[in-house]
């Protein structure tokens, strides 16, 4: 049988039953030619042949052993030959090994899927290895591999469940994937829809695939069984998790009936009992509070909890939640702790919010009312208790200056927000294409800015994708912050629309962000903004979109290099973005770090 040697890239599946084979467990002595002075038993070495050049490759038979003996039995058997490169993108990696010359897919000697070993510790880096699955199913590899040709760090993330798993790395031949990288390439009608420009337009092929060290096989398959010992004791503490998940919720739920039988009952629907009455102040109904929650449903399960992200939620009471949140907490006092029925008339409703959320659900919350951070009917710091009498007798009464600035704070949502805040906040966002930072203006969009640090602070944003890039002479403009790699809405999580604020005062100038709306509907923004390439005056112009312009609260004040770099990808169009057109970009751009920084000053570069 023909030994083979593999080159570079393909992202797809690998398949996982490894055939316990009959040969010896040591791989005959390799020629001299082949022997390699320092190699490790447990990192196999193999060549792959092609078209443009040989590419070795060390496979990583100690944290990989499911992959890399899969590689190397799709290599004896001869799969390998014959089959192409069918994926190039220079700025990504390389993908081979599922292809014929002619696009159609190799099906013969197919094996079925193999186990995701993504989290093995190796990295989707410069020159690594790893394999190529289906979106959303992380054991789908069979015998697709993918080269990376820069450092890939959202592969490692678990996008949709998992990241890809790294299997070994190039140790000769990194000038030959920089020829395949560099090869000519264009659409084909039998790939993509022939949508991507990604196929070489002269087949770059795999000739043959050569085990060229000697290697244990016997202790990479011990490892394999080890694995899979493994796999099976966790998927029975899963089905017992489960299990004792199943039993706790008819617990919780059959508490949640007794509890609600003896609860007070509002106008609204509302049903509440107080577990601990707290001794603090209570908030009006403007006020901004911090409060700690989780969310269950009737029969018990839990959908949210800030316990578990160890942060309190910052809410306005005016706007910030569903109305039977809102409400639940505004007749609290801090220190209070509250468990709040709120049936789907003041919750989501008869639609819900699917998947999380069944339509016509009843919610029960626990919740604790941490602090009002600020309280209008005083307008300082809500959480100091009131001093003795006869302490406030001897208080000097405050002058006209002071009651005018307390009056000021009391009318002003902006000024309360900013009493607790020194400047302007701003985000860090990071990207595979660089970061940049957003300054959010507390003072002409305070509604806009609250809502956009929750999403930060709850880690909403990060694992989303920039999903729409739009770079023509009419317009230049990124939309982010909703959409997930797979195009789908990233529902769990979201909260409330919020109430436009425009006019802002701030304009649709190049590095303006401002938040994404449903169309005319004005007051329906959520988590999704955009950011401007350059000045769009339509956005400012309400009699285009049903009597008002888009909110603008924040501008971009440094990396707008990176900005007009990710306004260059490439895009194409996406079956499930149809009305979109030619916008989404042809490799995923991950928002990968999102998170508040102090503030700094803005750079060189000109948003003008």
């Amino acid at each position: 049988m023909k030994r083979l040697l593999a080159t570079t890239i393909a992202l797809f599946v690998c398949p996982l039953a490894i055939a316990q084979q009959e040969a010896p467990a040591t791989n005959p002595p390799a020629t001299p030619e082949q022997k390699s002075a320092d190699t490790n038993p447990m990192m196999p070495r193999v060549q792959l042949k092609t078209t443009l050049g040989d590419i070795t490759i060390e496979l990583n038979g100690e944290k990989a052993p499911i992959s890399a003996l899969n590689f190397i039995d799709y290599a004896k058997a001869d799969f390998y030959d014959g089959t192409i490169f069918h994926r190039v993108i220079p700025t990504f990696m390389i993908q081979g090994g599922g292809h014929l010359p002619n696009l159609d897919q190799k099906r013969e000697g197919l094996r079925p899927p193999i186990k995701n070993e993504w989290e093995n510790g190796l990295k989707n880096e410069v020159g690594t290895i790893a394999m190529a699955r289906l979106g959303r199913q992380p054991d789908s590899a069979t015998a697709q591999f993918f080269i990376n040709v820069k450092d890939n760090n959202a592969l490692d993330m678990p996008r949709d469940g998992a990241g890809y798993a790294v299997f070994g790395k190039v140790v000769e031949g990194m000038n030959v994937v920089d020829k395949i990288k560099n090869t000519p390439v264009g659409t084909h009608p039998k790939y993509a829809g022939g949508q991507r420009s990604v196929v070489p337009k002269e087949s770059v092929v795999i000739e043959d695939v050569v085990i060229v060290s000697e290697f244990d096989r016997a202790a990479i398959e011990k490892l394999v069984e080890k694995a899979a010992e493994r796999e099976r004791a966790a998927e029975e503490a899963r089905k017992k998790a489960e299990e004792e998940l199943k039993k706790e919720e008819k617990k919780r739920a059959d508490e949640f009936a007794k509890i609600k039988g003896g609860a007070t009952t509002t106008d609204t629907g509302l049903a509440y009992k107080d577990t601990v009455v707290g001794d603090g102040a209570q908030p009006d109904k403007e006020d901004t509070v911090l409060v700690h929650y989780t969310g269950y449903l009737m029969n018990g399960h839990k959908f949210d909890s800030s316990y578990d992200r160890n942060a309190p939620w910052r809410m306005n009471l005016a706007r910030g939640a569903i109305a039977g949140f809102r409400e639940a907490v505004s007749t609290m006092k801090v220190g209070g702790k509250r468990i709040a029925f709120l049936p789907p008339e003041i919750a989501y409703g008869e639609r819900g919010r699917p998947p999380i959320i069944p339509p016509n659900s009843t919610l029960v919350f626990e919740v604790e009312l941490v602090e009002v951070l600020v309280a209008m009917s005083k307008g300082k710091p809500a959480d100091v208790k009131p001093e003795p009498t006869e302490k406030k007798a001897e208080e000097k009464k405050p002058g006209k200056e002071e009651a005018d600035k307390t009056e000021a704070v009391q009318d002003k949502p902006a000024e309360r927000i900013k009493a607790n805040e020194k400047q302007n906040p701003q985000v860090l966002m990071k990207t595979r294409l660089g970061e940049f930072v957003i300054e959010l203006d507390i003072n002409n969009a305070p509604i806009s800015t609250e809502n956009f640090l929750r999403y930060v602070d709850e880690g909403y944003y990060v694992g989303t994708i920039i999903h729409f890039i739009k770079n023509t002479s009419t317009m230049k403009k990124i939309q982010l912050g909703t959409v997930t790699p797979e195009m789908q809405k990233k529902t769990e999580g979201l909260h409330s629309p919020i109430k436009s604020e425009w006019p802002t005062g701030l304009n649709s100038v190049r590095g303006a962000v401002g938040y994404v709306r449903d169309g005319r509907r004005i007051n329906t923004a959520q988590a999704e903004f955009f950011i401007n390439g350059a000045p769009l005056e339509q956005e400012d112009n309400p009699n285009m979109w049903g009597g008002a312009g888009f909110t603008i609260f924040g501008n971009v004040v440094r990396g707008m290099d990176t900005v007009d770099k990710i306004l260059g990808t490439e895009v194409t169009r996406h079956p499930k973005y149809p009305r979109g057109g030619t916008v989404v970009p042809v490799e995923p751009i991950v928002i990968l770090e999102a998170k508040r920084i102090k503030a700094v000053q803005p750079s060189a570069e000109s948003n003008s």
